[in-house]
């Protein structure tokens, strides 16, 4: 206030009381005033900061702890959400909505990003499959057939639009002469023969596919 019986900015930040306090005697009425008005302005304006922020009532009954606590949610009530045109701050992902693929309001750090794909996202066998953000999903395995004749794979997931290519390559350290084939693929399952000197035997295969 214009009229207030206070020392203007400059006066106040030179004067010695400000730094060494006030000594013994009688102090000017313009200097206390600055000093309370100071003190008064500062805690106020930060009350009305908690009371604006965090919905609460600020009261002057002593209880620090409570004060403290309704600052700090106050503090975090003021703190912007991220997203892709403003600056601030996101939570850490879950496990489970790393692995869902679908929050796109929270941050992956290195330890979800590698959880993301783990769980239903992977199996780590001899028959399995591991699924990529995006939709692309790889699978292996082993197969075999006990006679000569066309054998059939199931996947350990079916592919959700199509299996876009299957590889076989037949599989016995002993003989020479041996090869597989695939006849047909579905984004279900696949068949493949297994040949030994160009002729269907039994063997075993193992095999690759890609998809999505």
């Amino acid at each position: 206030m214009p009229s207030a019986n206070v020392l203007s900015p400059q006066e106040y930040a030179a004067l010695e009381a400000r730094l060494a306090g006030f000594q013994a005697g009688v102090a000017r009425s313009q200097e206390v005033n600055t000093t309370l008005r100071q003190a008064s302005f500062v805690t106020s304006s930060l009350a009305q900061f908690v009371a604006d922020r965090s919905g609460e009532d600020v009261l002057d009954d002593g209880d620090t702890a409570a004060f403290v606590a309704r600052l700090t949610r106050a503090v975090i009530a003021s703190i912007a959400s991220a997203s892709e045109s403003n600056a601030g701050v996101l939570p850490i992902a879950t496990r489970a909505m790393a692995q869902a693929w679908e929050d796109d309001s929270s941050a992956l750090t290195p330890a979800k990003l590698a959880d993301a794909f783990m769980g239903n996202n992977q199996l780590k066998a001899d028959n399995g499959y591991q699924k990529f953000p995006g939709g692309v999903i790889i699978q292996w395995g082993r197969a075999s057939v006990a006679v000569a004749g066309i054998g059939t794979v199931t996947y350990p997931v079916a592919f959700p639009s199509t299996a876009f290519s299957v590889i076989v390559s037949a599989f016995n350290s002993d003989t020479t002469g041996e090869g597989a084939n695939v006849i047909s693929h579905s984004r279900t399952s696949f068949q493949f023969v297994h040949l030994s000197n160009n002729s269907q035997s039994a063997g075993s295969i193992r095999w690759f596919a890609i998809g999505a």
